[in-house]
């Protein structure tokens, strides 16, 4: 029997046109009218949450940037930031790959270029937080980080060129030090090694006292594989990415086919 519903969001909850439908609406209301608990699990940070949660009436339930923070109603279940070695091994490798690093706390952003494309347009438009702290030249950038250093909880890396985001992931992963995946179209988001959304879903199951296998997870990136492959109930998009395709239990239709609503509905009070 499913207890514990975690959603992710870009690609799984919203539609292409970054739309957040009636479907999955009342998909969540339904499950918390069966008493489930309901959670967003994402890369976002929380005020990037904030609106979404509200409009699904799901306040203060949320994994937020990847795992680095975890809330249940409310209140604050676990943190896991990234430390002084990790953001001096971040910097030297976005200087490296000539790459735009993004740095996140719980109340700033701190990049090394100015905001271009669809996060430009995601900002303007209020889907994304807005606060960035913008440092252009190296120095400034550094001086910044030095700053924030006890602050950061999680980071992403863009990288556009296609043979230098393969190589900075390696190098990456390599150190054995981060958790390293694949959020969006040329970024990578970066947490320490043992961060990420799987484990973050088994802390929420633990601190409610529910087995895994009382877990629905519903995702379609690949920082969605962990609580995908180790829910109970994992699913994956129909437009999900094949690594998240092969750790789920069951395949629903596309985000522009109300797929994880239609998921919920299919499965919450069923069991099995």
């Amino acid at each position: 029997m499913i207890k514990l519903l975690c959603l992710d969001i870009d690609g799984t909850i919203l539609n292409s046109r970054k739309e957040l439908t009636e479907g999955i609406k009342n998909a969540v209301d339904y499950a918390k009218g069966q008493g489930v608990k309901v959670f967003l699990a994402s890369g976002r940070s929380l005020p990037g949450l904030k609106d979404i949660l509200e409009e699904l009436d799901i306040t203060g339930n949320c994994i937020c940037m990847s795992g680095a923070l975890i809330l249940a109603g409310g209140k604050e279940i676990e943190r896991n930031g990234l430390d002084g070695k990790h953001l001096d091994i971040l910097v030297d490798c976005a200087q490296k790959y000539d790459s735009q690093l993004f740095l996140t706390g719980m109340d700033f952003n701190l990049t090394n270029r100015e905001l271009l494309g669809h996060l430009a347009d995601e900002v303007g438009k209020g889907s994304l937080r807005g606060d960035y702290i913008i440092r252009t030249d190296w120095r400034s950038f550094r001086d910044e980080v030095a700053r924030y250093r006890a602050q950061v909880l999680k980071a992403a890396m863009k990288q556009t060129e296609e043979d230098n985001f393969r190589k900075m992931k390696e190098e990456l992963l390599s150190l054995g030090l981060f958790h390293v995946v694949k959020s969006d179209t040329n970024f990578v988001d970066i947490n320490p090694v043992g961060c990420n959304k799987g484990k973050a879903v088994e802390t929420l199951a633990r601190y409610y006292g529910f087995g895994m296998e009382n877990v629905m997870c519903i995702g379609d990136n690949e920082n969605d594989v962990e609580m995908v492959g180790r829910a109970g109930y994992g699913v994956a998009m129909g437009n999900a990415e094949e690594c998240v395709r092969k750790v789920a239990r069951y395949v629903t239709e596309s985000n522009d086919e109300d797929g994880a609503a239609k998921a919920v509905f299919r499965l919450i009070g069923k069991g099995e």
